[in-house]
């Protein structure tokens, strides 16, 4: 096996800076949209006090109050490619946005499957979000797993959405469920519920993608009942260790698989 060299590494660093640099560009832009778009309204602290203090009085050094969050329209988030996101915390630029229509129900493709897990959120809901991946990302300078991070912030809002008059199911449903279905094992899934439909795996990974999608087409209710099954186990596991005291971000629980195309997956990791 070939050394790794200077030259190697000199090679591997240069690209690390172009890939940043572009990631950067893209970020800044973005960010420079929201901030130039007519709609985008400016929320501080007196504007949602009841949300900046619920996470200022968990982590008062991050002094969240400081922070002004942008709020934009859905079609300013479309055109940045931001589409269907309540909000986001924008790492390089660390600026915070919150979609200024909460509405997610209105989708194109209406079934009894996958179109009615809708998240169903507040302003001040997502503002708490935001406001917490703030306080993760932004004070602690590290970078960390989505799923760390994602679970970081729904873990620590939970207080606060059931001081919101929400209970277990209705917090589950409406707010946690829409991540915890990209959250899952999809692959996993996907070989119990073909296995069960007497599917060879081994066999369906070697059809075309045309192929496995219909073959994925057949057993799309089963896929989504089992997602939508697991996903509540993870959801009500998070709302468990939650309950109380808020944890730090490195003990929430994590899973690195966020595939959720069932037909794009890869059986050959299988």
């Amino acid at each position: 096996m070939r050394k790794f060299s200077i030259k190697d590494w000199l090679s591997y660093k240069k690209a690390r800076d172009v890939a940043y640099k572009a990631q950067y560009n893209l970020s800044m832009d973005r960010m420079k949209k929201v901030k130039s778009s007519f709609s985008t309204k400016i929320i501080k602290y007196k504007d949602c006090k009841k949300a900046y203090d619920y996470v200022d009085k968990l982590f008062p050094k991050a002094e969240v109050k400081k922070v002004t969050i942008y709020r934009v329209s859905q079609s300013c988030l479309n055109r940045i490619g931001l589409k269907g996101v309540g909000g986001c915390y924008d790492r390089i630029s660390q600026i915070v946005v919150v979609a200024e229509d909460m509405d997610f129900s209105h989708s194109k493709k209406k079934d009894s499957t996958w179109s009615t897990i809708v998240a169903k959120a507040e302003t001040d809901e997502v503002v708490v979000h935001e406001l917490l991946h703030y306080v993760s990302m932004h004070n602690k300078g590290r970078v960390t797993s989505m799923h760390m991070e994602e679970e970081f912030a729904y873990g620590n809002s939970l207080a606060y959405l059931k001081a919101n008059g929400r209970d277990d199911d209705d917090i589950i449903n409406n707010n946690f469920l829409p991540y915890f279905m990209t959250a899952v094992d999809s692959r996993k899934i996907a070989r119990k519920v073909l296995a069960k439909n007497g599917y060879d795996i081994s066999e369906v990974a070697t059809k075309t993608e045309s192929e496995r999608k219909k073959i994925f087409k057949k057993v799309d209710k089963e896929l989504f009942g089992e997602t939508k099954k697991q996903a509540i186990v993870r959801a009500k596991e998070l709302m468990r260790i939650y309950s109380g005291n808020y944890i730090d971000a490195e003990d929430a629980v994590v899973d690195n698989s966020n595939d959720n195309e069932f037909s794009m997956i890869d059986f050959g990791e299988f």
